[in-house]
Parts: C-alpha cells; sequence; structure tokens
C-alpha cells in the first residue's frame, strides 16, 4: 500500500520529515501542487479527504465524477455530496480509528470499492464553475463536469 499526498501547505516540511523519521518514507509520497489533478486521481485506488474543516470540495466532487470510491469527514458540505454506505464513506473529524474503519472495507475488497466508485457520480448533482471563463472548457476536468451536467435536455444552465 502506498499513501500518496497532493498538495502543498504550511505543514508539508514537517509531515515528509516525520515520514523520514517514521519510516514511512518508502510508502508515503509528497506529489505536490498540479494544476491539472487528474493524472494523480487517475492513479489511485482509494480517495481519502480526513479534513476538519470543508464547504462543498472540488476534491471530491473530481474523485466521484473520476468514478474513485471516497472517504471523507463528515465536515460541512461533505454529507451533500456523499451519502453513507451509497456514494462514500463518512468519517468523524479528528477521529483515527473512524477513519480507518470507513476505509478499511475498501482495502479489503476490491469489488466494494468498484461498486463503490461506480456510485458516486457527483458530476450528476453539481455542476463546477469555471472562474473566468465563458463557458466549459471541454478539455479540463472541471469542464468534462459541467458539460456532462448540462447533457440532459432538462438541465438548465446557472
Amino acid at each position: 500500500m502506498r499513501l500518496v499526498l497532493a498538495g502543498d501547505g504550511p505543514l508539508r516540511e514537517m509531515l515528509e520529515a516525520l515520514g523520514r523519521q517514521t519510516g514511512g518514507a518508502d510508502f508515503v509520497h509528497f506529489v505536490g501542487f498540479h494544476h491539472d489533478v487528474q493524472p494523480v486521481l487517475d492513479a489511485l485506488d482509494v480517495f481519502v479527504l480526513p479534513s476538519l474543516s470543508e464547504a462543498l470540495p472540488y476534491a471530491l466532487m473530481e474523485a466521484m465524477a473520476g468514478g474513485l470510491p471516497c472517504v471523507a469527514s463528515d465536515v460541512g458540505g461533505v454529507p451533500e455530496i456523499v451519502a453513507a454506505g451509497e456514494t462514500g464513506f463518512l468519517a468523524a473529524p479528528a477521529d483515527a480509528p473512524s477513519l480507518a474503519g470507513a476505509l478499511s472495507p475498501l482495502l479489503r475488497s476490491k469489488e466494494l470499492a468498484r461498486q463503490n466508485g461506480a456510485r458516486g457520480p457527483a458530476a450528476d448533482y453539481f455542476s463546477i464553475p469555471l472562474a473566468g471563463h465563458g463557458g466549459p472548457d471541454p478539455g479540463s476536468l472541471r469542464g468534462r463536469l459541467e458539460c456532462r451536467r448540462f447533457e440532459s435536455p432538462d438541465a438548465k444552465p446557472p
């Protein structure tokens, strides 16, 4: 098993040092910030968002739209996206045993992970607006999400 941490922030150096000190450097990979996160998502088996606070997280919607099984903290708008046990799994915030309990079934059963990922079509319910664009860029993940959202004959753009 490998842990991939995407993004940057003030704790990155401390976390990298902690990984080296605890022997985790061989299985923890810090990939940093990516403008196009799709190649990172494509390399994952499970997406985990262990946040203490969220509004409506794009990262989670992107992972679900890509068919990844997801585990996320039960905070903010996350329960609007994740139907617990149906389109993903929720864990109590700042509770490692709860996070491990939510993640464990997906790691033990590839079939459950596959089914869970197939049930998480965030793009069927949410559009992701593109700042500074007159319309969606169909070449980007966000553009594909927004274009897919408005393919329905009943859907109306915002």
